[in-house]
């Protein structure tokens, strides 16, 4: 793999470009460096394909990775804002080390089963162009919600207080939609957008 092409997949990754004297590749980067070469000698992705794959890959443990150690800190202090002492830190670290033999196959199997969620969308397209539909999309429902006098409500908790708010309300409203087959597109404070394979299912998540 070339030293060009090896250098769009860290950036791609979000990891940071280092001194050539530096010492910050482990044997774990050798193999996932070779587990991409593989995947395009075996023609699955090409190129450009890996890097769009990696940096989808990269956001997402981005993002999952500040909410676990967001997660953990709450176990420590209530305050989001208290700077935590080296011990805590510490503390925090040593708890993800010893328990990332059980996070590493929940990340996995929740992946594969939204993959094969997607897959399922993806056939239910294809029948969708046999039948007559040139574009191959299948009909969506999109819905949207918002929590009732927000502003008002913002306007009487404290931080820690609001905070607690808008997690319940992200909570709630995922489980509510994944519970009756909807999914959500986005959540933005006190606003949640959804999708539906049909009016009756978005009918129920609402």
């Amino acid at each position: 793999m070339s030293r060009e092409f090896s250098g769009r997949i860290w950036r791609a990754f979000g990891y940071p470009t280092m001194p050539d004297d530096a010492v910050a590749y482990t044997e774990g980067d050798v193999d996932a460096l070779a587990r991409m070469r593989r995947l395009v000698e075996d023609g699955v992705l090409d190129e450009e394909g890996v890097i769009r794959l990696v940096r989808a890959f990269g956001q997402t443990m981005t993002r999952l990775a500040e909410w676990q150690v967001s997660l953990l800190r709450s176990m420590i202090s209530e305050d989001p804002n208290e700077t935590p002492s080296p011990a805590a830190v510490n503390a925090i670290a040593g708890m993800a080390e010893s328990h990332i033999g059980e996070f590493e196959p929940l990340v996995l199997h929740a992946w594969r089963r939204q993959l094969a969620s997607a897959g399922t969308r993806a056939l239910a397209a294809a029948a969708t162009r046999e039948n007559g539909d040139s574009t191959g999309r299948p009909m969506t429902t999109v819905g949207f919600a918002d929590m009732v006098s927000f502003t008002q409500v913002s306007r009487e908790l404290n931080e820690i207080e609001l905070a607690r708010v808008v997690e319940w309300f992200e909570e709630s409203t995922s489980d509510i939609i994944a519970a009756c087959g909807g999914r959500v597109v986005k959540t933005l404070g006190d606003e949640v957008l959804f999708s539906a394979e049909s009016p009756r299912v978005a009918r129920r998540s609402r």
